[in-house]
């Protein structure tokens, strides 16, 4: 009979145990987030913040390194913040990125969207020169990948200057 109570009561901790872990597991995987600026749109799977004036400011700034001179609200870029790891996994499949020592994704331009993990104004700005060359100049990937360096190199000197916004 002490038996029989004891498997019962082993039996009772096993489903709450198991009710608990799926719990904790639906609640791990949440929706994003989403920051409307005036030029882009954010999407944050983590629930931190994250500079929506700057990007805004960036992405400006970026269209004017490229020459862009109108800017029309259809083509807001999405930029999801998100793991180095669904980065990579994103990236594998298609798109352009941008990759430290080859090995760990930094960001990524997958399908119309910036995959990003921190803000960083030189790597947002070469994920950004990516939308804006395929959106507005129409470039090949050859093309928007010599842009979108040129672009990483000048906001990354703008960035060291210490009166920059960036």
């Amino acid at each position: 009979m002490n038996m029989a109570r004891t498997s019962r009561l082993l039996a009772l901790l096993t489903v709450a145990a198991l009710v608990a872990g799926c719990a904790a597991t639906q609640q791990a995987v949440k929706p994003p987030t989403g920051i409307e600026g005036r030029y882009v749109r954010i999407e944050l799977q983590d629930g931190t913040s994250y500079p929506v004036e700057k990007v805004d400011q960036l992405y400006l700034r970026v269209a004017w390194l490229l020459g862009i001179k109108r800017l029309n609200g259809d083509s807001r870029p999405t930029i999801l913040v998100t793991t180095p790891d669904a980065i990579r996994q994103l990236y594998q499949v298609n798109g352009a990125g941008h990759y430290m020592n080859g090995l760990m994704p930094l960001a990524g331009y997958v399908d119309g969207k910036i995959l990003t993990w921190g803000y960083d104004a030189p790597r947002l700005a070469r994920m950004l020169a990516y939308h804006l060359a395929f959106q507005y100049l129409k470039a090949d990937l050859s093309e928007a990948e010599r842009l979108a360096a040129r672009v990483e190199d000048r906001i990354t000197w703008e960035t060291m200057n210490p009166f920059s916004s960036f």
